[in-house]
Formats: C-alpha cells, sequence, structure tokens
C-alpha cells in the first residue's frame, strides 16, 4: 500500500511553506552580523552541536521538522545549500529576505491579489538591485583591503590574520583549502609554484632514509603519460645525466622493474641525482596533472595521444626548472621554463572551465586547485582548537574568510548592512508602476531591511532607533560599526564585504521566493 496524500489549498500551501521558512529563520537570524551568536541545536540521540553557519542551522531545523512546516524548511535547507555552495557564504542573509517575502506574501495571497505577477516582479527587480550594487562600491587595491575582508567575514582576529597573510603571499589565483585540524593552534602547509600530486616510486631515492625528500637543483624534466618499465636505449643517457652531475626529475604513470632498479643502482653507485614519481591521480585527471607540469616546464609530454613514447625522446624534449622539492605526497617546481605565453594560455583555458562549471562545486574546485598550481601555488590550512566544537566554529570562521577573499577580487562594498538599507531606500522612491510592481518593491524593501534590522537587534540595540539615523546618511561610506556602534567611515574601519557575495544573495533570495509565491497547492505523503 502507497503512503496517504494530502493535499493542501486555498491558502493552506503558502501558509504551510511559510511557517517552515520562517521557523528556519528564526533559528539562523541570531548567527548575523559581527555581534552574531552561537546558535546550539539538539536533536537526540545525537549530541548538542553549536552552529554559527545559516546553512549548518538550517540543516538541522529542517531534519528535526515532522509537522506541515517541515517542506518549507527543507526548501529553505536546500537553497542555503546551493548558495554554500557556490559562494561560501551569504546564507544567513539569504534565510532572513526569503522569511521576510514569503510570510508577508501569505496575506496578499488570501486577499486574492496575482501572486503570479508579483513573483515575475520580484524576478524583474533581483538583477536590477544587483547592477546598483555597484555603484556603492570601495575604490581600493585588494592588498589594502584583504585584511579588512577577511575580519568582517570571519569576525576572528587569529584567523583573519593568518589567511589575509596567504593571500598576499600567494596572490594571483590563490587556492587556499581549510580542513580540521588535531591541535589547538592553525597550521599551514603553503606550496610555492608549480606543483603536481605525485609520489616518489621508491624510498631508495630520497635523500633522506627517514622520509621522503628529494631537492634538486636545475633539473631536466622529462614528463610521460606511461608507465616506464625499461629505459632500453635510454640508459646510456642517465649514465651521461650521472657522469655530468646533472639533476633529472622523472614524472609518469609509474616506474617500475628494470627502469626502477637502474635509477636505483645510478643514484647508489654513480651519484645520480634523481627522483622518479608516480602520478596517484585518476585516468584523466592524472593526464590533466601530467600535462600541466609539461606546459609549466617546458616539456613535450611523451602520449600516446600525441603519437610520441619514451622511445622517441630526445634531449629538447626535456623540460627545465630552476628546482624541484620532492615531499611524501607532492612536488613542488619552481621556475619552471614555459614556453613563450603557453602558461599563460593554459591559465586561461581553466579559468574558462571554471566559469562554465561554477555550479558542479567539485570540479569547479578541483580546476580552481590546478589554476592555483600552475600560479604562485596554494595552501592548506589546519584549523585547531581547544574542543571539537571550537574546531568546528574556527573551521567555518576560516572558511568564511577564504570564500570572502576569493569574492573580494572583483570588487567590495561597505559592510555593516548599509548597502542592503540603501537599496531599500532607493525602492521607497521609486514609483513601481502600481499595481504587482508596486507590491513587489514593497516586498523587497521590506526583506532588505531586514539584514541591518537583525544585525543590530544581534548587537543588542532597537533596530528602529538606529535604521532612522542610517536612513539619514548622504551615503553608504558612513554607516554604523556594530562592534563599537559608532557612526563613521567603513572604509576606514575596515568594514567591508564583497560585492559579489551580496548581489548573489539577493538574487537567489528574490529566485527562491518568487517560486514559493505560486505554489497554490502543496501535494505530500
Amino acid at each position: 500500500m502507497g503512503l496517504p496524500v494530502t493535499i493542501r489549498g486555498d491558502g493552506q500551501a503558502r501558509l504551510c511553506l511559510a511557517q517552515g521558512i520562517r521557523l528556519a529563520a528564526r533559528a539562523i537570524a541570531p548567527s548575523l552580523g559581527p555581534k552574531g551568536r552561537t546558535v546550539l541545536l539538539h536533536r537526540p540521540p545525537a549530541p548538542p552541536v553549536l552552529l554559527t553557519h545559516g546553512y549548518d542551522i538550517a540543516r538541522e531545523v529542517a531534519a528535526s521538522c515532522h509537522g506541515p512546516e517541515a517542506h518549507g524548511a527543507r526548501i529553505l535547507k536546500e537553497t542555503l545549500f546551493e548558495v554554500d555552495r557556490d559562494f561560501g557564504d551569504g546564507t544567513s542573509a539569504v534565510a532572513l529576505m526569503m522569511a521576510s517575502i514569503v510570510s508577508a506574501a501569505v496575506p496578499l495571497a488570501h486577499a486574492r491579489l496575482p501572486m503570479g505577477e508579483v513573483a515575475d516582479a520580484l524576478l524583474e527587480l533581483a538583477p536590477e538591485l544587483r547592477g546598483k550594487i555597484q555603484s556603492y562600491r570601495v575604490d581600493a587595491r585588494f592588498d589594502d583591503i584583504a585584511l579588512a575582508v577577511a575580519r568582517t567575514a570571519a569576525r576572528d582576529e587569529e584567523i583573519a590574520h593568518r589567511i589575509g597573510a596567504l593571500f598576499l603571499e600567494l596572490g594571483g589565483d590563490t587556492v587556499i583549502q581549510v580542513q580540521e585540524g588535531e591541535g589547538r593552534d592553525i597550521e599551514s602547509d603553503i606550496r610555492p609554484g608549480t606543483t603536481i600530486e605525485a609520489s616518489l616510486v621508491s624510498r631508495h631515492l630520497s635523500d633522506d632514509p627517514d622520509r621522503i625528500l628529494v631537492q634538486l637543483k636545475e633539473p631536466y624534466i622529462l614528463v610521460a603519460d606511461e608507465e616506464i618499465s625499461d629505459f632500453g636505449s635510454l640508459l646510456p643517457v642517465l649514465e651521461g645525466f650521472a657522469t655530468k652531475q646533472k639533476s633529472l626529475l622523472i614524472v609518469a604513470r609509474d616506474v617500475t622493474g628494470a627502469a626502477l632498479q637502474a635509477l636505483v643502482r645510478n643514484k647508489a653507485e654513480a651519484g645520480l641525482r634523481v627522483a622518479a614519481l608516480k602520478v596517484g591521480s585518476v585516468a584523466e585527471r592524472g593526464y590533466d596533472a601530467l600535462e600541466d607540469l609539461a606546459i609549466a616546464t617546458g616539456a613535450e609530454l611523451l602520449s600516446d595521444r600525441f603519437g610520441t613514447d619514451l622511445r622517441k625522446m630526445r634531449p629538447q624534449m626535456l623540460g627545465r626548472a630552476e628546482e624541484a622539492k620532492v615531499e611524501q605526497n607532492f612536488t613542488t617546481v619552481i621556475g619552471g621554463a614555459a614556453c613563450g605565453g603557453a602558461l599563460e594560455t593554459r591559465r586561461k583555458e581553466i579559468r574558462q572551465r571554471i566559469l562554465d562549471e561554477r555550479y558542479l562545486s567539485y570540479d569547479r574546485e578541483q580546476l580552481e586547485l590546478r589554476l592555483a598550481r600552475l600560479g604562485r601555488g596554494f595552501a592548506r590550512l589546519h584549523i585547531g582548537g581547544v574542543t571539537s566544537a571550537d574546531r568546528s566554529i574556527r573551521l567555518m570562521a576560516a572558511r568564511k574568510a577564504v570564500a570572502g577573499l576569493q569574492a573580494a577580487r572583483s570588487g567590495v562594498v561597505p559592510g555593516g548592512g548599509t548597502v542592503f538599507l540603501q537599496l531599500a531606500g532607493g525602492l521607497a522612491a521609486g514609483s513601481g508602476d502600481g499595481g504587482s510592481r508596486q507590491l513587489a518593491r514593497r516586498l523587497a524593501r521590506k526583506a532588505l531591511r531586514q539584514i541591518p534590522a537583525t544585525m543590530i537587534g544581534n548587537a543588542g540595540e532597537d533596530p528602529l532607533v538606529w535604521l532612522g539615523r542610517l536612513e539619514g546618511a548622504k551615503t553608504a561610506n558612513v554607516g554604523l560599526d556594530l562592534e563599537t556602534m559608532a557612526f563613521g567611515d567603513l572604509r576606514q574601519a575596515g568594514i567591508l564585504d564583497p560585492a559579489s557575495v551580496l548581489g548573489a544573495a539577493i538574487e537567489r533570495a528574490f529566485s527562491a521566493a518568487a517560486t514559493l509565491l505560486r505554489a497554490d497547492l502543496l501535494v505530500t505523503s
């Protein structure tokens, strides 16, 4: 037998959805802003958890709901999942704006107003508001604002300084991977230069008997998309490297059998400076890694795809670099002799693929990592803490700082919710053309004001008092420092938000709310 089906209509559908979204948003609201609080959720038999991130809170609330309101909470959770996946921040703002719009629309629907037309007007309004955000951009160099952006996003001074400094040190297409550490402190693993996930094929090739480590000065580099088991006619070439005290780095799918024995023997007996590495990635990503390394060092990739193999190798097909350092699972190549503009061409190709894969988070992350490895480097941060809960909170702060800095490269605006308030003021001044458009502007204005109002409330102040003063400001650069509750220049105070995250939050919230406004029936089982 199938499960019983329940159909809700005549306004009950929107009411159920609004109740669930409002419930989750109420739990999320205290976490918003610099004075946001940690939210404790307990879902027995699991232990209580401390959360500070909008999506994490929505996920727990949705899992706890079992009545009619559960559907709205789950829809909000899925919306915030996509926002978190694509932007890494802004989930709390999206939740509050969605809740405001859907809740305010319920009585309008009961009054038989055309919700479909209101939804269309909201969708038209969202890109208009996103475009206006650009007019509030702060004119500043990224290097001058990096620390301020990290501090605003993380709300943790130590984490902000560490991550901001790493971004400035590595520059360019920096990727910082953040993961939970084991101790109390923050530990960093920085990989400058071009890096590849490849490991030494044998400990007998290591310079240090106790650990995997090889350092090669000015190495020649052989890159092959094949498993090398026998050097054949190239064996005299290897012996020549040993005689002339030249260094050789071999990167392939693997090096085994007679080929490996020849390398170990020449290293031990003839002093050959050599490192042979195998790429551990799956087939296609392994090929990408090999091709990237070949481009970065000016080597010609030996591959059946190009009709080349080890037997056809010539000295001019070898790449060059200033230095290569082999460690446990990574190899770093510094000063690769890339040919002409080949390296920058490859970077442009990867940047375009990142744009194409922007909705596939895993593929996008892998491409971003490739781009960083072809740049000045990437880093891993291991975030520690006194307790497991402390580590989780600090880990989320670090992820927000990284996401904020990555987004800030496309521009920043004054923070503290002032841009939302300025946009809301613009809607109040507009005509809206009457009817559904005017209703949409009213809903949007209320939703936008909800963000600074909640942030002020979380700081322990009366939103009505402070919103009036903020609306009297002539420019978005003058606003409220929610840490000190003092008016001032937000740019000078270092209170800045990435413009792209604010714009994306508005578009995602309005789009999701517009979809729900069209729901006339709710069918559940």
